[in-house]
C-alpha cells in the first residue's frame, strides 16, 4: 500500500499518505503501480466527462476534461515533454542537450509540442461518443504511464539526482506486472483489438526512445520519460478514434 501512495504522489498532485510513502522502498518499487494509478486518473476524467457531456456540448466537455487532467498531474509529464524537445531540437551536442532540459525556461519547440499534444487531445476526445470516450480516457492515462516504464526497461537513466532516478533501484525495472496489468485491462475493455492500441503505442515509444537516445549518447533523462508518457496517451487517443472512426462500434470490440 505504501508503495501505490507513493506512485500516487509521484504521478498527481493527490495529498494522500504520510511518511510512509515517503520511505525509499516504497518509493523504489512504486513504479510497478504507475499503470495502476493511470488507469485510477484514466476512469476519474471519463467519470467527469460522462456527467459534463450530459449538460455541456462536446467540445467544451471535452475541453474541461483536458484542463481536469493537466490539473491532476500538475502538468509533470507535460512539463517533460517541453524540457525533452526543447533539449532534443535545440542543442547541437548531447552535453548541450542535457543543459537545456535542465532549464526552467521553455523555448518554442517545448511550447509547440505541449500545444499540439492538447491539440491533438482535445480534437480526439470530441471525436468519439459518450461511452466510446469514456474507454478512450479511462485506457489513455494507463497506457501511457506503462509507455514510459518500457523506456525504463529499454534505456539507462543518465542524472542519479533527477525525478527518474528512483526507476535505477533494484528490482525496479524488472518488474513485468504493470505491463501485464496494462495489456489486461486493455484487453477487457477492447477484447482482441487491444493488440491494435498496445502494439502501436509500444512501438511509437521505443522509436521516441530510439531517437532520444540517440540525441543524448545513449542515456535518457527523466524528462524523456515523462515525454514517452504523452506520447503514449496521444497515440492511444489517435488509435481509439481510428478505430471508432472506421465503423467499430464499442461493443464489437467483443464480437
Amino acid at each position: 500500500m505504501s508503495s501505490f501512495i507513493a506512485a500516487v504522489r509521484f504521478l498527481t498532485v493527490v495529498p494522500i499518505g504520510g511518511r510512509t510513502a515517503d520511505d525509499p522502498r516504497a518509493v523504489a518499487t512504486s513504479p510497478a503501480f504507475f499503470p495502476l494509478v493511470g488507469l485510477a486518473i484514466g476512469l476519474s476524467l471519463a467519470g467527469i466527462d460522462l456527467g459534463l457531456i450530459q449538460v455541456l456540448p462536446g467540445g467544451i466537455s471535452a475541453a474541461i476534461v483536458v484542463a481536469a487532467m493537466i490539473a491532476v498531474t500538475g502538468a509533470l509529464h507535460l512539463d517533460g515533454l517541453a524540457d525533452a524537445t526543447d533539449g532534443l531540437f535545440g542543442g547541437k551536442t548531447a552535453e548541450r542537450r542535457r543543459e537545456i532540459m535542465k532549464d526552467p525556461a521553455i523555448g518554442v519547440f517545448g511550447a509547440s509540442a505541449v500545444g499540439a499534444v492538447l491539440l491533438i487531445k482535445w480534437t480526439a476526445i470530441s471525436e468519439l461518443d459518450s461511452w466510446e470516450r469514456f474507454a478512450a480516457l479511462a485506457i489513455a492515462p494507463m497506457l501511457g504511464r506503462a509507455a514510459a516504464l518500457l523506456l525504463v526497461r529499454a534505456f539507462p537513466y543518465t542524472d542519479s539526482a533527477g525525478l527518474g532516478s528512483l526507476y535505477e533501484r533494484p528490482g525496479v525495472a524488472a518488474l513485468w506486472l504493470p505491463f501485464v496489468f496494462a495489456i489486461a485491462v486493455s484487453a477487457i475493455v477492447f477484447g482482441a483489438w487491444a493488440a491494435m492500441i498496445v502494439v502501436p503505442v509500444a512501438i511509437a515509444t521505443y522509436l521516441f526512445g530510439m531517437f532520444a537516445a540517440s540525441r543524448l549518447s545513449g542515456k535518457l533523462t527523466g524528462d524523456i520519460y515523462g515525454a514517452s508518457s504523452e506520447i503514449g496517451e496521444v497515440v492511444t487517443l489517435i488509435i481509439i478514434v481510428g478505430l471508432f472512426q472506421n465503423g467499430a462500434g464499442l461493443w464489437t470490440f467483443w464480437g
